[in-house]
């Protein structure tokens, strides 16, 4: 059974030890040596397993009674309501954070360009935890892409994408096929991935509020580093999908433009999981649209449903550009988990902290494999002036 005094006990043994290399070095006029290094990044996977055996019991104990199995009550575990606090979601005080950049708890050295400090990389409940309350954050998440959340440093991937051989024969009894008819394997390699990063440097008086200054950065760090790869990643998507003539050809008329597209998904690939994306300014001018004769809206409020299909907001979209289909196949994603590091002596001189988070990633379209010609794609681009 877990013990959290033993865990308590480790992470101080860790720390004593940890500070201890430090100390030496500091008297001795030196940074440490290659082996001090690796004996002191012992000392922090240490402490970072500890603290998290330490977070997941408490988190355990906090849950209410009444959560359904499989369910987490976010107000519950952040011991708040939702409420806004200042300039951040009470619920999301981002602790592990706060306690980094109060002792450096939970780091690991780096080695940067501006000399050597320590990096946190945010659990990854606390950010799922913020984007199950926020979906718009990572709409591509909230359309069902297929995403590979790497739980350490970024790795090379490779996605397989199968496509259609040639139609199987028919045989009689006792005979069959002899030569190949193997289906297409185009393999996509994600091994040039984007780094998306942005710096904030808030003096040290700043620092003094630690638990205000950590919540407020887990949630906008959130925000523009999967905001900008949002961005990148649609833009990238728009062209394939146009590469490739994955597209719906308007016919200036809204009601028709939605069937037509919902139309083009062949059979393979046709499924109610599938999804609309479009952005806010594109759902305005289609969420009146009504049936002729009928009258009956095609958006459905209540249930955020088009023509019967989950509706996604994207901004990044243009006005007038509506995706659908299947974002499973169409759309791999493979992203490292969000770094946080802390750049103590880069902007000392000006009495402030540079705060840095970033994200490496890349993705991989169906559309990129082969284009409309070779094989029918499982999403979809409409170009319309919708509301005209």
């Amino acid at each position: 059974m877990f013990n959290p005094n033993e865990a308590l006990a480790r992470i101080a043994d860790a720390k004593a030890k940890a500070q201890a290399l430090n100390t030496t070095a500091a008297r001795e006029g030196r940074d440490l040596t290659e082996a001090e290094k690796v004996e002191y990044d012992s000392f922090l996977r240490e402490i970072n397993d500890a603290r998290a055996k330490l977070d997941a019991h408490a988190k355990l104990a906090k849950l209410p009674a009444t959560a359904r199995p499989g369910e987490f009550n976010f107000a519950a575990l952040a011991g708040g309501n939702g409420d806004e606090d200042g300039n951040f979601d009470s619920r999301f005080r981002f602790a592990g954070i706060a306690d980094f950049l109060k002792d450096g708890s939970g780091g690991v050295r780096a080695s940067l360009a501006e000399g050597s400090d320590l990096q946190y990389v945010v659990p990854s409940y606390e950010v799922d935890g913020f984007i199950s309350a926020f979906p718009q954050v990572d709409p591509y998440a909230a359309a069902g892409a297929s995403i590979t959340n790497l739980p350490g440093p970024w790795t090379e991937g490779r996605v397989p994408f199968i496509l259609a051989g040639d139609e199987p024969s028919v045989y009689s009894e006792g005979s069959g096929p002899s030569t190949d008819e193997s289906a297409g394997i185009v393999v996509v390699k994600l091994n040039d991935p984007k780094k998306i990063a942005f710096l904030t440097k808030p003096t040290e008086e700043a620092m003094e509020d630690i638990a205000g200054l950590a919540a407020g950065l887990g949630q906008e760090g959130i925000r523009r580093v999967y905001n900008k790869a949002t961005k990148a990643l649609t833009s990238d998507l728009l062209a394939s999908l146009l590469s490739a003539n994955a597209t719906v050809l308007s016919r200036e008329d809204n009601y028709t433009d939605v069937l037509d597209l919902i139309g083009a998904i062949p059979s393979i690939f046709a499924s109610s999981s599938n999804v609309f994306m479009m952005s806010r300014r594109s759902l305005a001018l289609i969420r009146d649209t009504r049936a002729p004769g009928s009258g009956v809206p095609l958006f459905d409020a209540t249930s955020n449903k088009l023509a019967g299909y989950s509706v996604v907001q994207n901004d990044w979209l243009p006005a007038g550009k509506v995706l659908f289909g299947s974002f499973f196949s169409a759309v791999h994603l493979r992203r490292t988990g969000l770094h946080f590091l802390q750049l103590n002596e880069a902007y000392r001189e000006a009495g402030k902290v540079g705060l840095r988070f970033h994200q490496r990633a890349d993705w991989a379209f169906f559309s990129e494999a082969a284009n409309s010609s070779v094989v029918e794609q499982p999403l979809y681009l409409l170009t319309s002036d919708l509301g005209s």
